[in-house]
């Protein structure tokens, strides 16, 4: 017998979907669809994805189940002794892994009091896990980035940096950390709520895993910073009161079309 063990059932988990389970090579669980409000993809291929909830993943392979088992067992049975005292057979122990990452991401910026709301998308990233061989997919993905948390320097608190995390499948199998693999496209509205500036890195190369000590409880952890040149421009904010520095930086809010001077 080949032995897949998940932290649930399969049918419990609502972000990510099972698919050829029937047989060990095809075995692998991939994020469901995500429908945005905003996000546009590029192509009819690109694949927007739910953020995957914890799953974790056992499993072992030609786990023996021998004739004198089943007889000692079919005994046990027809004596009574089954109603009487429990009895357990172990052919395999096996202890489910976790296999979801967490991408954690900073931005710094300068003239920072200028920012309202933030989003972003970063593309290609896995769509999945394939559950034997332990690796992620092939197939790629594209993960948004909705809530932002805002942090100024205490010594220039013209300048600071906001960051997110992300759950996801990691990066995809055969990636090769250049960084045209991985854009990562950054939109701004500014305290005015009708400027919005559009920022896109270019990320693949800069990913960082978590080793030693942050990784004592199985955590898969990818970090992202983009430390470049990103300046806002003053603006008079929206009723003319001054701009803030609120630790969360605002929602986005409902879709609202303007026409901007370039």
């Amino acid at each position: 017998y080949d032995i897949l063990v998940f932290n649930q059932s399969t049918s419990e988990f609502g972000s990510v979907s099972f698919r050829g389970l029937d047989k060990q090579e095809t075995a692998e669980v991939v994020a469901n669809e995500f429908a945005s409000r905003w996000y546009k993809v590029r192509n009819e291929y690109e694949k927007v994805a739910v953020e995957p909830e914890w799953l974790g993943v056992g499993n072992y392979q030609n786990a023996e189940v021998t004739q004198d088992m089943i007889d000692e067992e079919v005994e046990h049975t027809m004596n009574g002794d089954a109603t009487t005292k429990s009895r357990e057979t172990v052919i395999a122990t096996v202890v489910p892994k976790n296999i979801i990452h967490t991408l954690k991401v900073k931005v710094h910026i300068k003239g920072i009091y200028n920012l309202r709301s933030a989003r972003a998308s970063i593309n290609s990233m896995a769509e999945g896990h394939r559950l034997v061989s332990n690796k992620p997919t092939k197939s790629k993905a594209t993960y948004l980035m909705e809530e932002w948390r805002l942090t100024r320097n205490e010594a220039d608190p013209t300048t600071g940096y906001i960051e997110t995390s992300i759950t996801c499948f990691g990066l995809p199998d055969g990636h090769q950390a250049m960084a045209e693999e991985n854009l990562l496209s950054l939109s701004v509205l500014l305290q005015d709520n009708k400027t919005m500036m559009e920022f896109p890195f270019q990320v693949g190369n800069m990913f960082t895993k978590s080793t030693g000590a942050d990784n004592q409880e199985n955590q898969l952890v990818l970090y992202l910073e983009i430390d470049d040149n990103i300046t806002l421009p003053d603006v008079e904010p929206e009723g003319g009161t001054s701009g803030g520095f609120d630790a969360e930086v605002e929602d986005w809010g409902d879709e609202e079309e303007y026409e901007i001077e370039i």
